[in-house]
């Protein structure tokens, strides 16, 4: 019995981290180059990204703990110190202009369900993504 219950308990956790990995897919660049994406016009946004700062009205805030902020290459995306406590969303990115909707809508989530504006840059390897969003003065601040 004790053994039936190790082996149930083992494959539990087994399902729990396959299944998580449906957000956190690696992304090979081969798939990013030669595949046409209708949710994007821009590849460069695939992958994780560290968020340590934003600013919202003039006021500036940086997290003790960087959020990371991945964009799958299926169109989903997360946001969150780990895969546990965790905002999934779907995204799409046009012309600059990046939509976000949650797949659960909480009060608490990093970004709201609108349409942003992005700048995209790099500067000594590093990549920046600044996500503005217009109505309410935040920029987001993300680099990898």
């Amino acid at each position: 019995m004790k053994l039936l219950y190790n082996l149930i308990i083992i494959s539990l956790t087994i399902f729990f981290f396959n299944s998580c990995n449906f957000f956190s897919k690696d992304i090979n660049e081969k798939d990013k180059s030669s595949t046409e994406f209708d949710f994007t016009d821009d590849k460069t946004i695939f992958g994780f990204w560290r968020m340590c700062s934003f600013t919202c009205d003039g006021v500036s805030t940086n997290f003790n703990v960087c959020k990371i902020i991945t964009f799958n290459i299926n169109g989903t995306g997360t946001v969150g110190p780990n895969a546990i406590n965790s905002e999934n969303f779907i995204w799409k990115l046009k012309k600059g202009n990046l939509s976000i909707t949650h797949l659960k809508v909480n009060l608490n989530n990093t970004f709201s369900d609108t349409t942003f504006q992005i700048r995209l840059g790099e500067k000594n390897e590093t990549q920046f993504l600044t996500i503005i969003h217009k109505s309410n003065d935040c920029e987001y601040y993300l680099s990898r």
